[in-house]
C-alpha cells in the first residue's frame, strides 16, 4: 500500500506540472501523507520481529523505522513541488537528495 501511495502522488505531481490544477498536488500530498501512515505501520510490526541490521554491501544500516524521516521529506518535496523552477528557489536543491 505505501508504494501505491507513492506512485499515485508522483502521478499526480507529474499531472500537476502540466495543468494548473491545484487540486493535483492537494491530492498527491494527501497520498503520501497516506504511504506515511503505512510506513509507520509497517515499521511498528516490522520492529516487533527485527533489529536494524549493518547491510555491509552497502555500507548501511536497515530497519523501516530508521527511513521515517525520508518519508516526511517526501511530503514537504511535494508541498513544495512547483513544475516552473524559476519561481522556486529551492526545488533544485531538494532535488539532489
Amino acid at each position: 500500500m505505501y508504494y501505491r501511495e507513492k506512485f499515485g502522488a508522483a502521478l499526480q505531481l507529474a499531472m500537476f506540472a502540466r495543468t494548473p490544477n491545484a487540486s493535483l498536488k492537494n491530492d498527491a500530498v494527501q497520498a503520501l501523507q497516506r504511504a506515511r501512515d503505512w510506513w509507520t505501520k509497517l515499521g511498528s510490526v516490522w520492529s516487533q520481529h527485527y533489529l536494524p541490521y549493518f547491510m555491509a554491501r552497502t555500507k548501511h544500516t536497515f530497519g523501516y523505522p530508521l527511513y521515517n524521516d525520508q518519508v516526511e521529506r517526501d511530503i514537504e518535496l511535494a508541498k513544495a513541488f512547483n513544475p516552473n523552477p524559476s519561481d522556486s528557489e529551492s526545488y533544485d536543491e531538494d532535488r539532489e537528495h
